[in-house]
């Protein structure tokens, strides 16, 4: 177990109790595997080395070398991914004592995160967060990083209401063809989403990438309905151009910024 206390109250060997098995046992990892052809490498980080992590520093700075250690794997050409999550619902270290009402992120169910595990082995990321925020995402406003996340996603985001339907479905094949491990131009867009083996935490991520790549909002009750490519593309269209209809003479913000866009979920 790690020792709660501010950073400056901690002395070495705290500090080498979190960082011997973290970056050590990489290491030997690494180099027990070095001439291995892998189909993944996997370390498990945290989102302490990303937020405000107050009486965790020790844990917090162990987990940060192993992702710039990742990043390192990836520059040489190897296979390297770090998934920095927070708590567990079920499980880890945080299962026996999280309130969520005073946390600023939602645990996540142990089948969940496994699943979302599954998915992002063939990703192409050497770093990402897993953070479903809870209760208390209004502190995002607080923290420099997100404060620049949300920053670059309000000014880059795509305006639908620009691009015809079939411009609108090449898009969301480009999109979500990654997240069913497709190719994009096989991708069917006549065929229900339900079909093509989406279960509710896909259709969950495919509404999360939209909405962050784009002005959009998708409700999860259309994707498990049936919908396919193309009935999502005219109904995303349709609703563009209603919500983008001027009113008294002005023009209205089709949606409002949703600070969770700032956060990577899954990797597009």
């Amino acid at each position: 177990m790690w020792p709660h206390a501010p950073t400056c109250q901690l002395d070495f060997e705290a500090f080498a109790q979190q960082f011997s098995p973290k970056i050590r046992g990489l290491q030997a990892l690494d180099q027990v595997l070095d001439d291995d052809e892998l189909d993944f490498f996997i370390a498990l980080s945290s989102a302490s080395a990303v937020l405000n992590s107050p009486e965790l520093g020790a844990y917090a700075s162990a987990n940060a070398p192993m992702d710039a250690f990742m990043a390192h794997r990836r520059k040489q050409g190897k296979k390297g991914l770090s998934l920095a999550w927070g708590p567990w619902k079920d499980a880890g270290m945080a299962a026996d004592h999280f309130d969520p009402a005073t946390q600023l992120l939602n645990p996540v169910k142990s089948q969940d995160a496994i699943d979302l595990m599954e998915r992002l082995l063939g990703s192409s990321q050497d770093y990402l967060a897993i953070l479903p925020f809870g209760q208390r995402r209004a502190a995002l406003g607080t923290m420099p990083i997100c404060q620049e996340l949300i920053a670059s996603k309000e000014t880059s985001k795509l305006n639908l209401a620009d691009l015809d339907v079939q411009k609108i479905s090449d898009f969301l094949c480009a999109t979500l063809a990654p997240i069913f491990k497709l190719e994009v131009a096989n991708f069917p867009q006549d065929e229900a989403l339900s079909l093509l083996g989406m279960d509710s935490l896909m259709a969950l991520e495919i509404k999360n990438v939209v909405e962050e790549r784009t002005n959009a909002t998708l409700q999860i009750v259309d994707l498990m309905g049936g919908m396919n490519i193309t009935e999502l593309a005219h109904q995303l269209s349709a609703t563009q151009q209603i919500e983008t209809t001027p009113i008294s003479g002005k023009q209205e913000k089709a949606f409002p910024p949703d600070p969770r866009s700032a956060i990577l979920m899954a990797d597009p």
